[in-house]
Formats: structure tokens, sequence, C-alpha cells
């Protein structure tokens, strides 16, 4: 199955039941650059357009902190608010997550999603904060990036890569479509940045159909990322991101092979 979090929102103490809704506030500060804001207790939205965001906790992440520079977009000072910070990664559209350190005034927005606490140092009061969309539902294990108009599912149990694609299908998804540069770069940075994920090959969407490499939707691979010597068989038809090539690409047998099973990662556009 997908992985499962803690299902609290911005602004939800985490203690007893959710309050009742309170009226709606606007914010003309913001007003000019993200539109109309609805601020609910339990839950923090935007409209955007006709897009809807929120901000959820995630509570493995308490009191710990990730700096790695490389998915870092932003490190702020003297930001004295948990609704601030979140204001700012709405305002930076690679900031799909967020440190915010009360005890320092500090909020860090990153571009990608920690999966595990194991990843960070010690950070009292730091909390962390994934960003989500009505159309790409945290709920469910969906991951937004915005600049890419990506939303994508990580998927941990192995599977041939001919049921992670059936898998995919039969819940409205399709495997990963890797199909440029930047795409590559965003899932690479999700992929080592999260020991769980690190060690792992994972099944993209692409095969081989009568020697032309085709992702699921139809459309030709015209864009590549092979690994060193990759492809290297004719009987090896299908797509993964190999983790030993820094997941560069690598070709695998569709099915049947025992010891062809592999992570997976559905997406849906947004």
């Amino acid at each position: 199955m997908a992985f499962e979090d803690a299902r609290h929102s911005l602004l939800d103490s985490g203690e007893g039941n959710p309050k009742p809704e309170v009226n709606v506030k606007s914010w003309p500060w913001l007003a000019a650059c993200l539109g109309v804001l609805l601020l609910f207790p339990h839950r923090l939205d935007t409209t955007l357009v006709t897009s809807t965001y929120g901000f959820y906790r995630k509570y493995y992440m308490d009191d710990k902190i990730i700096t790695d520079p490389s998915t870092v977009v932003g490190s702020l000072y003297d930001v004295n608010s948990l609704l601030r910070c979140a204001m700012r990664c709405m305002t930076q559209e690679q900031c799909h997550t967020f440190f915010f350190v009360s005890q320092e005034s500090f909020c860090q927005l990153h571009s990608v999603l920690f999966l595990g606490a194991d990843e960070g140092t010690t950070k009292i009061s730091s909390t962390y904060w994934q960003l989500t969309q009505e159309a790409c539902p945290y709920s469910q294990g969906f991951i937004l990036y915005r600049p890419l108009g990506l939303c994508y599912q990580y998927h941990f149990q192995k599977e041939h890569w001919a049921t992670a694609n059936a898998t995919c299908s039969n819940q409205g998804t399709m495997l990963l479509k890797v199909d440029t540069e930047s795409k590559f770069q965003h899932m690479y940075a999700f992929l080592r940045n999260s020991s769980a994920t690190r060690l792992e090959h994972v099944s993209v969407g692409a095969s081989r159909v009568s020697g032309t490499w085709r992702w699921q939707d139809g459309t030709d691979v015209t864009w590549f990322r092979w690994g060193s010597g990759e492809p290297s068989s004719s009987t090896e038809q299908c797509l993964t991101m190999a983790w030993f090539y820094f997941f560069q690409w690598n070709d695998v047998p569709c099915d049947v092979d025992p010891n062809a099973f592999y992570n997976f990662i559905c997406q849906k556009l947004v």
C-alpha cells in the first residue's frame, strides 16, 4: 500500500475533537499574490483560480529538521508564526514542505517530502508540514509538486512491472512518466533523500513495444536517461529507475522473473 501518515492540518492543535468552523476571514495583504484566503481552525485553504490547497502536519518529524541544501528552496528568519511560514511556502512554487521552528522564528522551505525522521537532526520546537491539494489528496498517499503539475504516489510493496502497471491503472492513475530532465531531477531528489527509498529500484511507466519504447499514455519515449550500458537485453522490455545507477534507467523483465520485483510510483495529472 502507499504510505500513510497522521491526518492533521495546519491549525489543528491535535488535542480532542476538531473545533467548529469560524467565519471566513480575508487577508488583503496577501490577495495580490494568492487570491482569496479561506481560514478555518482545522484546515488552511487557499483559493488560486479553482484549486484548493491545504497544509498537513507530519508528526513523525516533530523536533527534527533536515537542512540538505539540494532540497532547500528558502531559509527565512524572523518568521513569527506558523501561518506566515505557510504563506511563504505558498508564494514559492517549488515549495512542497516546510519546517517551522517556533522557538527560533525560523522557516525552512523544501521541494520534496521526507518520508522518515531518521534523516533529520534534533531541533526542539520544530514541526514539519506538507502542502496538498484536493485533486492530489495526501490522505491517499499522493505527493504534490506544483512546478510540473505532478501528483505521485510511492508504493512500498514490491511487484512485477506488469502488476504495478495494473495496480496504477485500476486506481485511475498510471505508472510514473519520467519524460523530462526537470521531472527526473525532482524524482531523483525525492528518492535519494529518504532512507526508505534510497536503495530501492522503482518501476516507471515505459515498456518496449515492437522495438519502440512507449509510455503508458501511448506516446513514444523521446527523452532517455539510461544507466551505463543500458538497455542491456532484448528480453527485458520494461523500465525501472535503478538505485545503483543513481536512479537512471534500467531495462528489466516485465513479469515472470522471480527476481524482478520492485517498488513503483503511480502518477496523475492535477
